[in-house]
């Protein structure tokens, strides 16, 4: 049994912030995504015995010591340990089964990086793909057609912005095209039938 002082890691492994209140001694943590804290195993056991307290062990935070682990949570399958690399390396390079395993026995924090992770690297697997909308209800293909549509709506959004604060109607960096016969660098209006454009 490891001692009240003996300080563990413990990291936010979920998509969101994470966090806990022990009331009893006046103690309020707070975990930005993937933040990693050093905690006495103390205020790890009363935490443990919190309402809600096991859950956010089990499912959000990682305890980064095996007998921590094994005292507090007891007996935890493999995808526990997996860190955000190990998650994005079964999605892109691991084989199907192995995916299913990750779907079916991960934590609740690791199903929100693989969601995230689904869409910020454009999971290439269709079978994967339709394994996590089987899984987890969430539609990859929808999501990643959406961020795209939101990428180009703020590209286009900058590129205008910069525009009306340079005054510019064409963008700097835009090398204008010559028209060697005429010498134009922009196309002429069109013109009215008794005027004719004519070229030398």
């Amino acid at each position: 049994m490891l001692d009240d002082k003996f300080i563990v890691e413990v990291m936010n492994r979920s998509d969101g912030s994470a966090g806990y209140t022990l009331e009893d001694s006046g103690i309020h943590r707070s975990f930005t995504v993937g933040e990693v804290k050093k905690i006495p195993m103390s205020e790890l056991r009363s935490l443990s015995y919190t309402p809600g307290g096991l859950v956010l062990l089990k499912q959000f935070l990682q305890i980064r010591n095996r007998e921590a682990v094994e005292e507090l949570i007891g007996e935890v399958e493999p995808e526990y340990n997996y860190n955000a690399e190990d998650v994005l390396k079964i999605m892109t390079q691991g084989s199907y089964d192995q995916f299913l395993d990750l779907l079916d026995f991960a934590p609740e924090g690791i199903r929100d990086i693989i969601k995230d992770y689904a869409v910020k690297y454009e999971l290439n697997d269709v079978r994967k793909r339709e394994a996590i909308f089987n899984k987890y209800g969430f539609n990859v293909d929808n999501a990643i057609r959406n961020n795209r549509a939101e990428k180009e709506a703020l590209e286009k959004e900058s590129t205008q912005t910069k525009q009306e604060q340079s005054g510019r109607r064409v963008p700097i960096g835009d090398k204008p095209q010559v028209n060697i016969v005429t010498g134009r660098r922009t196309a002429p209006p069109i013109a009215d039938d008794k005027y004719k454009v004519v070229s030398k």
